[in-house]
């Protein structure tokens, strides 16, 4: 009588098929898999059909924001009557205001009891049990501060807690390009267009007013600007470095040039090119009605220094 071979199971056709299928799922609860909602991103959302549970819950506290590579990353903890860490449902509204007081982000946060993990202090190495989610920095709008404040309010189901706030870094800022660009789109100066020409350059004084650029470091600062133009109409190369250059105005006031303007003052021209910019002066009073811009360039045939002087009216 012939005896049947007994298959061995990891010789089926379909053993290393289910072998890998299996592998997946493993490597897949080890990372974390069926823990994603923890110290997950979360979009705005609306918290109006929100069901939440009873909680135990009586003090909030823990409100830290760290910065990322691509994200901004918030936790805050519960406490119980005992004042020992806690989990629990919940809503909540997140607000972020850069350095400069424009609300850059404010979105709301659903929370489950559920996701809410445990942390390490990194200095004292105790474990603490908080939510975490992240704020991708895409979501954030762009200011002239990458520092700010996050305000967090928070309430459960038996609960409205006291407002968080906590300092942040690494908020999106804008580049120095798109700072230039918005100064010049915001800038609403006086036409003046006045011309004269001594010697070599030609020179012409386009617009004026008053200037409040948008810095990414330091506090903004109202300047009085000049809009020029200078012009190289003689035959060879020369420098244009006007010296002396101040503003006067009818009250008896003498206002000397700051730092930052965008016109080089010291630069080699070639025949025939133009060069653009702005000079900025100390603030002058708001209801100054005439000025006078001053300043040497160029000398004449008995190494004379030419005097360029323009009246510009700032009331009409």
């Amino acid at each position: 009588m012939t005896k049947k071979k007994e298959k061995i199971w990891y010789k089926q056709w379909w053993a290393i098929p289910a072998f890998v299928i299996v592998a997946i799922f493993f490597v897949y609860l080890m990372s974390g898999g069926l823990n994603s909602d923890t110290n997950t991103t979360h979009p705005q959302q609306d918290n109006s059909q929100v069901t939440l549970r009873n909680s135990n819950a009586e003090y909030i506290g823990n409100f830290i924001g760290l910065s990322q590579d691509n994200s901004l990353e918030f936790r805050f903890s519960l406490y119980d009557n005992s004042k020992k860490y806690t989990s629990a449902d919940g809503t909540g509204t997140l607000k972020i205001v850069s350095s400069d007081g424009e609300t850059v982000y404010q979105g709301n946060i659903n929370v489950k009891k559920e996701e809410f993990g445990t942390y390490t202090l990194t200095l004292t190495q105790e474990d603490f049990m908080a939510y975490a989610w992240k704020i991708p920095l895409s979501y954030i709008k762009k200011s002239t501060s990458s520092s700010g404040t996050a305000y967090l309010s928070f309430s459960t189901k038996d609960a409205q807690f006291e407002t968080l706030d906590t300092s942040i870094w690494g908020l999106p800022t804008y580049s120095q390009e798109e700072l230039e660009q918005m100064n010049e789109a915001n800038f609403n100066g006086i036409s003046v267009d006045q011309t004269k020409s001594y010697g070599d350059f030609q020179v012409s004084v386009d617009k004026v007013g008053f200037f409040t650029p948008l810095v990414s470091y330091g506090d903004k600062q109202e300047y009085f600007r000049v809009d020029l133009e200078a012009k190289n109409i003689g035959s060879d190369p020369e420098y244009f470095a006007p010296s002396g250059m101040v503003i006067l105005d009818n009250q008896g006031n003498q206002y000397e040039t700051e730092y930052g303007g965008s016109l080089d003052t010291y630069s080699q021209i070639y025949p025939g090119v133009t060069k653009k910019g702005y000079v900025l002066f100390k603030e002058i009073p708001k209801n100054s009605q005439n000025i006078k811009l001053v300043f040497q360039l160029g000398y004449d045939s008995n190494y004379k220094q030419y005097t360029w002087q323009y009246n510009i009216p700032l009331s009409s």
